[in-house]
């Protein structure tokens, strides 16, 4: 199979086809590969499975993606980041990195960026009369939120990236390929999200108090916050506040807390001229050296290397 830079050398030579109607925001930082192959009427109406579009890419900055699936299948799978995705019935879900976002035909919803670190998203738009049906099985609503094993979504991405190659020279017998593929991979879909009920792993709405202190965090990066300040505000004890935020953060507080304040500074650093020292300030480092020391450990780089 072609390396990840040689097939983003032949994407750029081959990208052709019509531009998407669903209107994206957001600051483009990497495109890996992007793909929209011309598929013929009569093969429209022959094949069970075909690609529209696929394409990988790195948001920075307020991610927005308004998706209307029209008589299509649309399939999202998380990289890196975080988002929140909403429709006219739902609001407030959250698809994580290593998560699956799978929306049925004749569908609209939003997909929002949630932090501030970059959003990394492959995106696969398909038709065919069988992966519609399929995707009817596996999303009970308009939309089914997948979460996964790293050996289940290892499988996803090899079965992902084993379509690249065909859709950079098109051929009937290359379309027929690409339908297989579309077939094994919404049926391991399938079977990954049966799994996914039997042992617990189904996707939940944030409840309130989460939602609450996500936003009081984010607006209060530059003081000195406590889990005590913290679980007084959701009148929780401190022990339970620290139990639950982790099991529905998958960290606890102090770590998220760090998290989003580096988080905060990348962006500082990249979109102001601010001194190292006044960065460090906003986002509730006393110390412009513990800020470095700790923004070094989670990018590999100092403050004023990240800038460059």
């Amino acid at each position: 199979m072609p390396s990840s830079e040689s097939i983003w050398q032949i994407s750029r030579l081959v990208r052709k086809g019509t531009e998407s109607k669903n209107r994206i925001d957001g600051n483009l930082e990497t495109q890996y590969y992007g793909f929209s192959p011309i598929i013929k009427a009569d093969e429209r109406i022959s094949l069970p499975g075909y690609v529209l579009e696929m394409n990988r890419s790195v948001y920075s900055g307020d991610f927005s993606f308004s998706v209307s699936t029209e008589d299509n299948v649309e399939i999202f799978f998380v990289h890196g980041g975080e988002m929140t995705v909403s429709c006219k019935k739902d609001e407030g879900f959250f698809c994580r990195a290593s998560e699956l976002l799978i929306v049925r035909p004749e569908r609209e919803l939003t997909l929002k960026q949630v932090t501030e670190a970059s959003l990394d998203l492959l995106r696969i738009k398909c038709s065919g009369t069988l992966s519609r049906q399929l995707s009817e099985l596996i999303c009970e609503n308009d939309f089914e939120i997948i979460s996964m094993s790293p050996k289940e979504a290892s499988k996803i991405m090899e079965i992902c990236e084993s379509l690249l190659p065909l859709l950079t020279v098109q051929s009937r017998v290359g379309n027929v390929c690409i339908s297989n593929l579309l077939s094994e991979l919404l049926t391991d879909l399938y079977k990954i999200k049966a799994l996914s009920i039997s042992d617990g792993r189904q996707y939940r709405e944030r409840p309130a108090w989460l939602l609450a202190t996500n936003d009081y965090i984010d607006q209060n990066l530059n003081k000195k916050l406590t889990v005590s300040e913290l679980s007084a505000r959701c009148q929780m004890s401190e022990s339970s506040f620290f139990k639950r935020f982790r099991e529905e953060i998958g960290m606890s507080p102090y770590d998220y807390l760090l998290k989003r304040r580096l988080e905060r500074a990348a962006t500082l650093l990249r979109t102001t001229g601010f001194q190292i020292k006044t960065v460090s300030r906003l986002v509730g480092f006393p110390s412009s050296n513990h800020f470095s020391a700790r923004f070094r450990e989670r990018y590999g780089v100092l403050p004023h290397e990240y800038r460059k």
